[in-house]
């Protein structure tokens, strides 16, 4: 009994730590297991494993009661799970010869994470452009989407020079970022990937050449050359009959430049034909039916042309990957107006008329008014006359200004003769084809002879107005002699006398004061009838009523002491609220002087405000509790509202140390973040990418090939790239957001919507992970707290020299590639964490078909293997004990599929390969 007791004592004092480590499965000559009560020198231990370790591969070292190694011998692997590119290695069992023949784990533990060794296809007749080119595959096998990090020569650097997406285990895909090139050196030559860590440590491969050639790259071509100017400033209409690019280096053979849009407009007789081409220019002249962005809703917005093909293959003009492309034009929706030839216009006493018709845009829409009558035309006069207002796509508002009239006598009709949306005059409305807009008819009056003078222009109000007046002007308005306050006041919104009451009355004039509590309706005020000292109900414009004047919405600012600006990085503030004039709003703040900031643009709903130059939001900002940025005035358009209490609409708070950001990318100001600060949005003003969505031109039938398909695959939104560098689109970015509807990320605590949580793994910024501090709660742990795992576990290259067991003992295989050092020398890349050595794989080797040619012949640059490694057992091998199971499948099917994996996209449409040169295969696998 005493002696049971004393086993099960010893039992429990050996404990094995359970480890994520992560070692690859064919080059990892060592783990290490931490834990408690290792005795002996290993000889004495024996250790069994899930997937199955044949005890006769590995030897047991003890180094110390708290670790001991397993170490493989010759060339031995670490078992993987059958089928698998990574599974768990558990341990689950250990004896102990000193202490008995039973089991001392009390359970079985993880010992380490088992990854397939990645290796790469070599590629020494791929082809790159040194920039023309966008996109390069490397092909292999395990690489992880998680953690694949490479090193080239010449050195390119990943998020800087490219970027990186796993597309399968077998593919690799990196993207060219703009004004990059796959040479750093800008030298043509091979590319070679020196490195390759898939997690578990870099490899160092094929050690003896430098690394792998993955491409070779090459001068771009003449006819990649091409450069198109930025000419937004041209507007055209949608079927406008021609259009101009502007650039350099086009094909003088018209028909030999293709462009590339983005917004699928198609050319060669589709769309539109290149008719004339110069170096310089190219001229597009439209076919009938198309448009040049057939979806108005989205209009005005840019036409952004990606690439143009001179004879060399597509090449981008502009940050394509961003979908940024060169603006060539602003196009504006093809205007129209309505006729109205029914209605009837009083002289001078219709304030307003309503225009109805499309394309109309606030800001540049003007039109041309003509009134005809007996005694001639009276053409009207913009701003002197008559005001327009655009309230929206399809309906604007002229109100004639108070004094004047719509012409100079009755009996006629009012004309427009010209419109112009902001493109230009609008091809159908002009003086050979104007739109009528209404019969002019005299002034309707009163038998009384009374008249009320047209003040709707002239008296604006707000709902609740401070001075709290309406004044009523004209003759005969009250029984002549009369003064007093008995007036009754009929208006055509039907107001209540319970809003106003009258406080004078006259026969000139009549005074109204808005009661407390009480609010006038929003829009113009016209007066239908008056009874004035008598009972004489004195009706005006025929019961159509005049207008006295124009309510504006109260405006409303929106508090928001949440938001955060710095005092000159963050440039921009929007303030939301309500009841802002599009055509004029101004805004009082407090501290910030009115001389340091302008209103670059207001809507209803907000009103945008800029920093000047070597402006600031606060000039003194004294702690890090910030200042608060209020709201004291705000004028729309019927003088000012002051707001007892102001209105916070951001705090202020202190500069980062150093320059976080600044306006020096090349599409700054654009109102659009093009330096990957934020994330991307859709944003019809500036051209969603293909956002002629329910107007598009259908599928490209034309632009068929490897040439365009590759380029296209570049604008999905998981390869998207920002247009300009980190930093470089401050105004545009906000460093920190002024605007209540961009918040900053609400820091997490802890969650786990990683993308990679639970994993084993902390995949927060604390270990360089690509997920929000927080986000991976049980690998990382509380964002405020510090025990996080780690990848840097020091599985088993942290050993000290000493325990380096590179001899016969261990490794007695003659052809153990982990011995292979005597022909590397760079002490540069001796200092460098590299934890083994693999060779690259070469390319299947295929006899071409009678049918397919040359062209078969070019599949060995581009298709996907699955290569020997190391000696071991090639294409499918599974560890079951001492043996490897070699699983041969047909190798003219698995070529076929290995090149449908690397080229065939989810759509089935053509394939993703390197824009030059051609490459085709036919499918035929005899």
């Amino acid at each position: 009994m005493m002696r049971l007791l004393a086993l099960a004592a010893s039992a429990a004092a050996v404990k094995v730590t359970s480890r994520n480590a992560l070692v690859y499965s064919t080059v990892t000559p060592k783990l290490r297991l931490q834990g408690e009560g290792f005795k002996g020198d290993g000889t004495n231990i024996h250790l069994t494993f899930v997937p199955a370790l044949d005890p006769a591969k590995y030897s047991v070292l003890v180094t110390s009661e708290t670790s001991l190694s397993v170490l493989l011998k010759g060339s031995a692997t670490w078992p993987l799970g059958e089928g698998l590119s990574e599974s768990s290695l558990y341990l689950t069992e250990y004896r102990d010869d000193t202490q008995g023949s039973d089991n001392l784990l009390e359970e079985p533990v993880v010992a380490a994470t088992v990854l397939s060794t990645p290796t790469v296809v070599k590629h020494e007749d791929r082809l790159l452009y040194m920039s023309a080119s966008l996109k390069l595959l490397i092909n292999g096998t395990a690489f992880r989407a998680k953690k694949t990090q490479l090193t080239f020569d010449p050195p390119l650097y990943q998020d800087v020079d490219y970027v990186l997406q796993i597309k399968s285990p077998k593919v690799a895909q990196l993207s060219l970022k703009t004004g990059r090139k796959w040479r750093s050196d800008g030298n043509p030559g091979p590319l070679k990937l020196k490195r390759i860590d898939t997690g578990a440590g870099a490899l160092r491969i094929d050690a003896k050449f430098g690394g792998v050639t993955v491409a070779e790259v090459q001068a771009n071509l003449g006819g990649h050359g091409v450069t198109v100017e930025t000419t937004s400033d041209k507007k055209y209409y949608q079927s406008a009959p021609e259009l101009k690019v502007i650039g350099h280096g086009f094909n003088e053979t018209a028909p030999m430049n293709r462009l590339r849009w983005g917004n699928k407009l198609q050319g060669r007789g589709v769309n539109y034909t290149v008719t004339s081409a110069t170096t310089n220019a190219l001229t597009l002249s439209l076919l009938a039916g198309s448009k040049w962005r057939p979806n108005a809703a989205n209009l005005p917005g840019p036409l952004t042309l990606l690439a143009v093909d001179a004879g060399a293959g597509l090449v981008p003009v502009g940050a394509t990957d961003a979908k940024k492309g060169r603006v060539v034009a602003t196009i504006y929706a093809d205007p129209s107006l309505h006729s109205d030839q029914k209605r009837e216009i009083y002289r001078t006493l219709t304030h307003e008329l309503w225009l109805v018709g499309g394309g109309f845009v606030r800001g540049s829409t003007t039109v041309s008014l003509v009134g005809e009558s007996a005694d001639g035309s009276l053409e009207l006069r913009p701003f002197v006359d008559y005001l327009l207002s655009v309230f929206n796509a399809t309906h604007a508002r002229v109100a004639l200004r108070d004094g004047k009239a719509w012409a100079s006598k009755a009996g006629g009709v009012l004309k427009c003769v010209a419109l112009d949306t902001g493109a230009g005059p609008a091809p159908t409305v002009s003086k050979q084809m104007p739109r009528v807009l209404g019969t002019i008819k005299e002034d309707a009056l009163h038998q009384s002879g009374a008249q009320i003078s047209p003040t709707a222009s002239t008296q604006t109000l707000y709902e609740t107005p401070a001075l709290r007046h309406l004044k009523i002007s004209g003759s005969s308005l009250c029984k002549k002699g009369y003064a007093g306050k008995d007036a009754k006041v009929e208006f055509k919104q039907g107001i209540s006398s319970d809003v106003f009451s009258v406080t004078k009355a006259s026969p000139t004039e009549i005074q109204l004061v808005l009661k407390e509590k009480q609010r006038w309706p929003v829009g113009v005020l016209y007066v239908t009838q008056i009874t004035c000292g008598d009972k004489t109900k004195r009706t005006f414009a025929g019961g159509a009523g005049v207008g006295v004047a124009t309510v504006l919405r109260d405006p409303v600012v929106d508090p928001h002491p949440e938001l955060k600006l710095y005092g000159t990085h963050s440039k921009r503030l929007v303030v939301r609220g309500s009841g802002f004039s599009p055509d004029g709003t101004s805004l009082t703040l407090e501290p910030t002087r009115a001389a340091k900031y302008s209103v670059i643009e207001a809507t209803e709903w907000s009103v945008t405000l800029e920093l000047k130059s070597e402006g600031a939001w606060c000039d003194d900002l004294k702690d890090d509790k910030g200042v608060e940025l209020k709201v004291t005035k705000v004028d729309s358009g019927a003088g000012e509202v002051i707001f007892e209490k102001p209105i916070v609409v951001a705090t202020v708070v202190k500069e980062p140390d150093g320059d976080i950001c600044d306006d020096s990318c090349e599409w700054a100001n654009d109102g659009v973040c093009d330096d990957g600060t934020q994330p991307a949005v859709e944003d019809d003003e500036y051209g969603g990418w293909d956002d002629d969505w329910g107007g598009n031109y259908g599928d490209d039938h034309y632009y068929a090939g490897f040439y365009d398909d590759y380029y296209g695959s570049q604008f999905d939104d998981e390869g998207s790239l920002p247009a300009c560098a980190y930093g470089t689109d401050c105004t545009d970015c906000q460093p920190l957001h002024g605007d209540a509807t961009k918040k900053e990320a609400e820091p997490v605590e802890c969650d786990n919507t990683c993308a990679y949580a639970r994993d084993g793994f902390c995949d927060d910024p604390r270990q360089g992970g690509e997920c929000a501090l927080g986000t991976d709660c049980q690998d990382c742990g509380p964002a405020s707290k510090g025990n996080f795992s780690s990848y840097e576990d020091d599985t088993w290259w942290d050993d000290d020299e000493s325990n380096w067991y590179w001899d016969d003992d261990y490794f007695a295989d003659g052809d153990d590639e982990r011995r292979h050092f005597e022909d590397w020398h760079d002490d540069e890349e001796k200092k460098a964490s590299t934890v083994g050595y693999v060779k690259s794989a070469d390319p299947f080797a295929v006899e071409p078909d009678g049918d397919t040619g040359a062209a078969a012949t070019l599949l060995v640059t581009a298709l996907l293997v699955t290569g020997a490694l190391l000696g071991c057992c090639a294409v499918v091998r599974v560890a079951r004990g001492d043996r490897c199971v070699i699983r041969k499948g047909n190798e003219k099917a698995d070529l076929a599929q290995a090149w449908s994996e690397m080229t065939e996209r989810q759509d089935k449409k053509k394939a993703d390969v390197p824009i030059t040169p051609d490459v085709t295969f036919s499918g035929a696998m005899a």
